[in-house]
């Protein structure tokens, strides 16, 4: 088979490899006229391939179809958790999609009632970044008790617990700490991020978003 025929049985077969991301206005389109199986298959394509905004504005259409389904609940909890780092908002929604969990869980079926056990792992991520540490030990072990045992997530919680362990330590014997600005060449109205500090010391090293002196950039 030659290239051309092959790239042909790819883009009839496989539009979504070149075509995959969708503008707002088809979304909005597609929310408005899709049936339920065809917003969760677009939901979980968007969520697999990290297209987390429109896969929320679609979760957002499932929640309000069925607002008490463990599934629905769990896309749009992971997405609010993906998007924001808002563990408040997403703990509602993760809390009911633990009521019923399937380790066979089929994310592409609009007949799916349940949600993954990975929402266990979730849940107990928003809960360890609010610092209630009972809730999230418990979950985080639920979770590894309950998931299957070649789940990637598995040596992720059990990290986890170790650090909770360290952090209800560290809230017994808590230290002050001091910020001190350390001025116009580290710090400035844009936003500077990621420093690494050289091995001796006598450096840092650190991304900025500043704009190039008199308006010029070097390639």
């Amino acid at each position: 088979m030659s290239f051309k025929s092959t790239f042909l049985c790819i883009l009839f077969l496989c539009p979504t490899l070149l075509f995959g991301q969708l503008t707002d206005e088809q979304v909005l389109k597609m929310i408005q006229t899709g049936s339920e199986t065809k917003l969760v298959t677009e939901n979980s394509r968007m969520i697999q391939d990290g297209f987390f905004y429109q896969a929320e504005m679609i979760a957002d259409k499932l929640i309000s179809l069925n607002p008490t389904s463990p599934n629905y609940n769990y896309r749009k909890g992971y997405l609010v958790l993906k998007v924001r780092k808002d563990a408040n908002q997403a703990i509602p929604f993760l809390e009911v999609a633990i009521t019923k969990i399937d380790a066979n869980f089929d994310m592409y079926s609009s007949n799916e009632k349940s949600a993954p056990t990975d929402a266990l792992f979730h849940l107990a991520e928003c809960y360890h970044l609010n610092e209630n540490i009972a809730k999230a030990r418990e979950t985080y072990q639920q979770f590894i008790n309950t998931s299957r045992s070649k789940s990637e997530l598995i040596e992720v919680a059990q990290l986890r617990l170790i650090q909770l362990d360290q952090l209800a330590l560290l809230k017994q014997a808590p230290v002050k700490i001091v910020l001190n600005n350390m001025g116009t060449k580290f710090n400035s109205q844009y936003a500077e991020f990621s420093p690494v500090v050289s091995l001796d010391g006598s450096a840092i090293f650190f991304t900025s978003q500043r704009p190039w002196e008199n308006g010029e950039t070097e390639l």
